[in-house]
């Protein structure tokens, strides 16, 4: 007979999720106040890049000198987050994701909820204890099941 033990990391919940938000606040404001002074609409971190390069607008390659973000940066990808992202007025901090599933923080540049053309396949939105802080979870197959595409010819 034989058995096979599968590691599966459970979907993080808005709960612990605002427990993890707590304890990352700090770094996530160094990454926030960064990002909404850069400039730029769209910035994104990918795991292959250089110590200190972000890529902008579209993938063009832009180093910054700040080392309080880059160490902020660095501790949040080895506390589990994903690489922060900027899109509009949304910064989002992925926490958990499996194939077209994600579950992580998002912060609100101007306050109001971040809108689905800035987290892709939005389909669960809840505020966290601090203002302009929020909850999401985004679910391609969920999204789909919510947003039928109409039939051709419509």
């Amino acid at each position: 007979m034989l058995v096979l033990l599968v590691s599966c990391n459970p979907p993080i919940e808005k709960d612990e999720m605002e427990e993890i938000f707590t304890e990352n606040y700090e770094l996530m404001m160094i990454v926030v106040n960064y990002f909404k002074n850069s400039g730029h609409e769209r910035i994104g971190i990918r795991d292959g890049d250089e110590r200190g390069q972000i890529r902008v607008g579209g993938g063009h390659i832009a180093e910054t000198g700040d080392i309080e973000f880059i160490e902020a940066v660095e501790t949040l990808r080895k506390r589990g987050f994903r690489n922060p992202t900027r899109s509009g007025n949304t910064i989002r901090f992925l926490r958990w994701s499996r194939p077209n599933v994600g579950h992580g923080i998002a912060y609100s540049i101007n306050g109001l909820d971040p809108i689905e053309a800035e987290i892709w396949h939005l389909t669960r939105l809840e505020p966290l204890s601090v203002p302009n802080w929020f909850y999401y979870e985004s679910d391609f197959n969920e999204w789909r099941r919510q947003n039928p595409r109409p039939p051709l010819g419509e």
